[in-house]
């Protein structure tokens, strides 16, 4: 959990906590990445992306969902093709039945360009990592 002690999800508005969680998940992804912990790489974007477009849904609907409504819902708002989310779980699902240290690196990249256009639509990336808290120490 790379958001542990850095997110206050319980003392703050919802859209607030899925901003932050979403942006320190996307840290750590291209951190695990770079250490080669391809699978937890991939399975901490995803969780990035879910943050991410429940912060974007919460900015002008408030209304409290599960993550593959707000998943639908921005896809329906933003115009992005659904097939881009298609494809985001299909190598989601693909990298669960591979060993977790032996997804190859073409898959990991293709899942990081696929994820980057999304997270740029949104307006949620790139950002400078800098700017938010260090990880906890110990977080895989």
């Amino acid at each position: 959990m790379p958001h542990f002690r850095i997110v206050d999800e319980e003392n703050q508005p919802e859209v607030n906590a899925a901003f932050d969680r979403a942006r320190v998940h996307i840290r750590s992804a291209y951190r695990r990445r770079e250490e080669g912990k391809n699978y937890h790489a991939i399975a901490t974007m995803y969780d990035a992306i879910e943050y991410g477009l429940r912060w974007y849904i919460l900015s002008f609907d408030k209304t409290p969902a599960e993550d593959r409504y707000y998943i639908e819902k921005a896809f329906t708002h933003t115009g992005l093709d659904k097939k881009l989310i298609d494809r985001i779980i299909e190598i989601m699902d693909d990298a669960m039945d591979i060993d977790e240290e032996k997804v190859p690196l073409p898959i990991v990249n293709e899942f990081f360009e696929l994820s980057e256009r999304i997270l740029t639509h949104i307006n949620l990336y790139p950002f400078d990592f800098s700017v938010l808290p260090d990880e906890f120490p110990g977080i895989y």
